[in-house]
């Protein structure tokens, strides 16, 4: 998303958000909406995690390393857009090169819907199920059950 010129990365993140707005929503810059905006954004988002996310699996899989998901989108996570530029450390270069775009980073993170999905039952749940997946106590270490449970050695 912002590589390239590394001393001007706003203006390398401008370029190719308007030239990927205009190719993906096929009509010109100053007829996009917040929602286009929001959805070419959240594309370069993914992509830039991706690449990261591909590096780190390349890497697992070379060590041989084992790896456990457990994916509950019941703890609430709510909007995850805005979070994902702030835990990048691209937000602020985002934010500035939108409102130079004329575009507030705000009016397209209210594009996001919010993933709210309840009261919680299907957490609880959750819970439940990963306590029933083994024995827990309050005396015994991550590392253990990593070892012991799930047949893994953590790295450190």
């Amino acid at each position: 998303m912002l590589k390239g010129a590394a001393d001007q990365p706003k203006e390398t993140f401008k370029r190719a958000f308007v030239a990927r707005v205009e190719a993906l929503c096929g009509k010109p810059f100053a007829e996009s909406t917040a929602r286009d905006h929001y959805h070419v954004l959240g594309q370069m988002v993914r992509e830039h995690i991706s690449r990261h996310w591909i590096t780190t699996n390349e890497r697992y899989r070379a060590q041989r390393w084992k790896q456990v998901y457990y994916l509950s989108i019941e703890f609430l996570l709510g909007r995850l857009l805005g979070n994902n530029l702030l835990n990048h450390g691209v937000r602020s270069v985002v934010e500035e090169g939108l409102r130079e775009l004329g575009i507030r980073l705000e009016d397209v993170e209210e594009c996001e819907a919010d993933a709210g999905l309840g009261n919680g039952g299907l957490g609880r749940m959750s819970a439940v199920n990963i306590a029933h997946s083994g024995y827990f106590a309050s005396d015994r270490t991550v590392a253990e059950y990593a070892a012991e449970i799930w047949g893994i050695s953590p790295s450190m």
